[in-house]
């Protein structure tokens, strides 16, 4: 889950007030949630529980 955070900076860093700017961002974010579908990774995290997540800091 930890590649949604390089698309969310990235695509908050661009300016989403224009076509272009949007465009870049919906690719990013489309982009990053398809590779951690690919990798089943949304599957693989239901599998934790609260108690099992790591705390942050």
């Amino acid at each position: 889950m930890y590649l949604l955070r390089y698309a969310v900076v990235i695509a908050n860093t661009s300016e989403l007030g224009n076509e272009r700017g949007q465009a870049l961002g919906y690719t990013l974010l489309g982009n990053a949630v398809s590779a951690l579908d690919e990798m089943d990774a949304f599957a693989f995290a239901s599998n934790f529980t609260s108690a099992e997540r790591p705390r942050r800091i």
